[in-house]
């Protein structure tokens, strides 16, 4: 993939797959490393004269809509946190989203509720993903902690529109080839993690 700072970006809407599945505890969010990651490439775009749409998963819902795990309860937060206007494009895991795609004037940024409430985003289905892809121009890869998932949101797009990555995740593939490529071996990598 390019790097988003290869395209030209006045009036062009770019589809971002970020990791907003953000640690929560009584209703207000706990950590907010994911979501600062991708700052740098929302502000960039908005810098450049583009329309941000963000895409994300929630938690678990399973194909199913669900009030608890639908950003609408983060979405206060994320606004203070980008100091931008957000709206949320709220499609209950329903098609069409054409329709959606007026309401960016309304905001700077529209945020795509949990594409989890689509029974298809975990199954890579080919139908959501074009129609998806019929609210941007382009598609921008910044989640690195998803990239691996054969997921809609994640590698569907890719198919259907012209395909950059993110800031967040170059630095993250810059890392690890810096890394792999100047390793003394025999080497061991310990790597941990854990679910929200």
């Amino acid at each position: 993939m390019k790097p988003i700072d290869e395209l030209t970006l006045h009036d062009t809407r770019v589809l971002i797959r970020v990791d907003f599945n953000l640690p929560v505890q009584d209703g207000l969010v706990s950590g907010w490393t994911r979501f600062e990651r991708c700052v740098p490439t929302i502000r960039h775009i908005i810098d450049q004269g583009g329309q941000v749409v963000l895409l994300s998963h929630f938690g678990r819902p399973a194909g199913q809509y669900d009030p608890e795990l639908s950003f609408k309860v983060l979405l206060p937060q994320i606004q203070e946190k980008l100091a931008l206007s957000c709206e949320l494009l709220d499609h209950r895991g329903a098609l069409p989203l054409a329709i959606l795609s007026a309401k960016q004037e309304l905001a700077d940024v529209l945020l795509f509720d949990n594409t989890r409430f689509f029974s298809g985003e975990t199954k890579g289905d080919a139908k959501l993903a074009e129609a998806i892809s019929g609210l941007g121009d382009c598609f921008c890869l910044d989640a690195f902690s998803v990239s691996h998932r054969n997921h809609t949101s994640v590698t569907g797009l890719a198919s259907y529109l012209p395909t950059f990555a993110g800031f967040s995740l170059a630095d993250e593939l810059e890392a690890l080839n810096e890394t792999l490529e100047t390793i003394s071996r025999p080497c061991v990598a310990i790597v941990g993690g854990a679910k929200v």
